[in-house]
C-alpha cells in the first residue's frame, strides 16, 4: 500500500494542519481517502509527498554539458533571475532534456520544503519521493490536464510541468492556460487535448466555450482519485542533494548527512 499525501501550501503548517491523502494500492486502487492531521492519516510501509503546484516553480534551461554534482550547485543561480530570491534559498533539480536541449527544472522553497519535510518526519512519516501534483496527471503525449477546485487550480502539461492559476470567475478560459498553449506552440510542442477534472464544489466550464476559445477538443469531468494516479515516467523527484532520503542505518544513529558522505 501506499500512502500518499499532499502537503499543505501554507508558509509553515503546524502539527494539527489538514493533509489531504490517499490510500492505494500499488496498481493505483483507491482504498481509502480523506483530509486529517498526520496523527489520524492512515499508517503505511510507502508514503509518498505530494507538493501543490502553487509551490513549485518550473523552469526550462539550456544547461551546460558538466557533472551532476556541478549542475546541481548551478541551478540555483540559473534560477535566479526567474524567482528574484536569492539561490541559496531554493531548491532546484533538473529533470529531462527535450530535442531542443531544454532541460525542464523544478524549484522549491527551501526554507518550506525544509519545514513540511521536518514536520513528516516528526510524525513517523518519511517519505520515499516526493513529486508536484502534476506528475500524477500527465501521463499521454499530447494532453493536457487542467484541476479546478473550490480554492485553487492548476494545469498539467504532458511532460509534468505545472502552472497553478485562480479558479476562473467567469465563462473564460484562465488566461494562464491561454499563455501555455502559445507558449507549448512557438516551442513546437502544442497539446492536442485538454482534459479538465473539477472537484466537488467547484464549477464546471463549459467545454464547448473553452473548446471554441483555446481551438483543441476539451472534456470535462468530475475529480476522483488524483491523488492516486501513477506517477510519470521521468518526473522529477524532489528528493535529491540536500533532501534525499538517508538510509535507515543511519537515520537510527543520527549520523550528520555530511558525515556519512
Amino acid at each position: 500500500m501506499i500512502l500518499r499525501l499532499l502537503l499543505p501550501a501554507a508558509d509553515r503548517p503546524g502539527p494539527d494542519a489538514p493533509f489531504a491523502w490517499t490510500l492505494a494500492t500499488a496498481q493505483g486502487a483507491v482504498l481509502r481517502e480523506g483530509v486529517s492531521s498526520l496523527a489520524e492519516a492512515p499508517r503505511s510501509d510507502a508514503v509518498e509527498a505530494v507538493l501543490p503546484a502553487s509551490r513549485v516553480l518550473f523552469a526550462r534551461l539550456k544547461l551546460p554539458r558538466v557533472n551532476a554534482a556541478t549542475i546541481r550547485e548551478l541551478l540555483p543561480f540559473a534560477v535566479e533571475d526567474r524567482l528574484l530570491a536569492d539561490p541559496s534559498q531554493v531548491h532546484a533539480v533538473p529533470g529531462a532534456t527535450d530535442g531542443a536541449g531544454e532541460t525542464l527544472v523544478a524549484v522549491v522553497d527551501r526554507a518550506w520544503f525544509s519545514h513540511v519535510l521536518a514536520l513528516l518526519a516528526r510524525a513517523g512519516r518519511r517519505p520515499s519521493r516526493a513529486v508536484c501534483e502534476s506528475a500524477l496527471l500527465a501521463t499521454a503525449r499530447g494532453e493536457w490536464h487542467a484541476v479546478l477546485c473550490p480554492d485553487r487550480a492548476f494545469l498539467a502539461a504532458d511532460d509534468g510541468q505545472a502552472t497553478a492559476f485562480d479558479p476562473p470567475a467567469g465563462r473564460e478560459p484562465p488566461l494562464a492556460l491561454r499563455i501555455a498553449l502559445d507558449e507549448a506552440a512557438a516551442r513546437g510542442h502544442r497539446p492536442g487535448r485538454l482534459r479538465v477534472h473539477v472537484a466537488a464544489g467547484a464549477a464546471a466550464p463549459d467545454a464547448g466555450h473553452w473548446q471554441e476559445r483555446c481551438a483543441l477538443p476539451v472534456t470535462v469531468s468530475e475529480a476522483k482519485g488524483l491523488l492516486a494516479g501513477a506517477v510519470a515516467p521521468g518526473a522529477i523527484d524532489l528528493l535529491h542533494g540536500d533532501f534525499a532520503p538517508r538510509p535507515a542505518s543511519l537515520t537510527s544513529l543520527r549520523v550528520p548527512r555530511l558525515a556519512a558522505g
